[in-house]
């Protein structure tokens, strides 16, 4: 699995940093890795030096049966990506179970 890293307006140069967000989404992500191209993670800092929960994470898993994207914000970059990829894995299950459904039924037929 690819893992892409898009800071946008966070300083993620800090290899420490994008290191640990890496680390975090193939621990999240490992069950369903094996149904995933890629995945983008796009990070955002929503007001600045202000401070607050304002770390704004998009993941997007690339599946071959199209996109999973999932945003979260929280009070760090590895804690919003946590929370994302954790809702993502979720979402690559249900949608994975869906599909396997309805192969089924169609074979079942």
């Amino acid at each position: 699995m690819r893992v892409l890293i898009h800071p946008r307006t966070i300083t993620a140069t800090d290899k420490e940093l994008r290191a640990r967000v890496a680390g975090v989404l193939e621990t999240a992500l490992s069950p369903v890795r094996a149904c995933l191209h890629w995945v983008d993670v796009y990070l955002t800092d929503v007001n600045g030096p202000k401070g607050g929960p304002d770390k704004r994470c998009r993941v997007v898993a690339h599946l071959p049966t199209g996109p999973v994207v999932v945003g979260r914000t929280g009070p760090d970059p590895v804690a919003a990506v946590a929370a994302a990829a954790v809702r993502c894995r979720r979402l690559i299950r249900s949608r994975l179970k869906r599909r396997w459904g309805r192969r089924r039924r169609a074979v079942g037929a």
